[in-house]
């Protein structure tokens, strides 16, 4: 081709008589097009990682084919974004550092970091507290999910499960054990201990 200085074949370009042109594929181009990016002192085009569409390098993405999220820590195309991140728009964005994942924003925590401290996620709040905050009262420590589960209603304290209450808010109220009924699983017999209010006297 006349923008070919040296050739393999006819079709096949191997170096540009341009020097402000790049090689890509045999043939001589002005710029690199999308998911190439220019080696300016080779003069050629070299792909962009996978999914990418603008690139500086193979190694630093700047843009996503559609259909792809954008890490931003790490700067490359991912089809989802990764535990620790969360989409916003085309772009998997960092959660709060005691977030270990996170939803919608980086501080609406969904599961929490516990290799620094014990850290329980309080599901009401979508956020990471102490173990010793999730230890006072009307919250429940679930070790086994590190969750913080709000004790049922009017209940000061519970153990165990969210339903066996220990100590009414006020009294006003008093610990009613009650049995449970699962037509599913009739072998299993269930109780729960509730606040119930006081009869008034007549």
């Amino acid at each position: 081709s006349p923008e070919c200085e040296e050739c393999e074949e006819p079709n096949s370009c191997l170096k540009c008589k341009d020097s402000g042109q790049f090689l890509y594929k045999g043939k001589c181009k002005d710029e690199c097009e999308k998911g190439i990016y220019p080696d300016l002192e080779a003069k050629i085009c070299l792909p962009c990682s996978e999914g990418c569409e603008r690139c500086l390098s193979d190694a630093e993405c700047l843009d996503c084919f559609e259909g792809y999220f954008l890490h931003e820590q790490e700067a490359k195309c991912v089809l989802e974004c990764p535990e620790g991140t969360y989409p916003d728009g085309t772009t998997c964005k960092a959660c709060d550092s005691n977030c270990a994942a996170c939803q919608d924003s980086s501080t609406k925590c969904t599961k929490c970091h516990n290799d620094r401290a014990e850290k329980y996620l309080l599901e009401a709040i979508s956020q990471c507290i102490d173990k010793s905050t999730c230890e006072g009262k009307k919250l429940l420590i679930d070790d086994a999910t590190s969750t913080c589960i709000p004790c049922v209603s009017d209940c000061e304290e519970c153990k165990g499960k969210k339903t066996f209450c220990t100590k009414c808010r006020d009294d006003k109220f008093l610990l009613s054990l009650i049995h449970i009924s699962e037509p599913t699983r009739q072998a299993e017999i269930s109780y729960a201990v509730f606040c119930l209010k006081k009869k008034k006297k007549k």
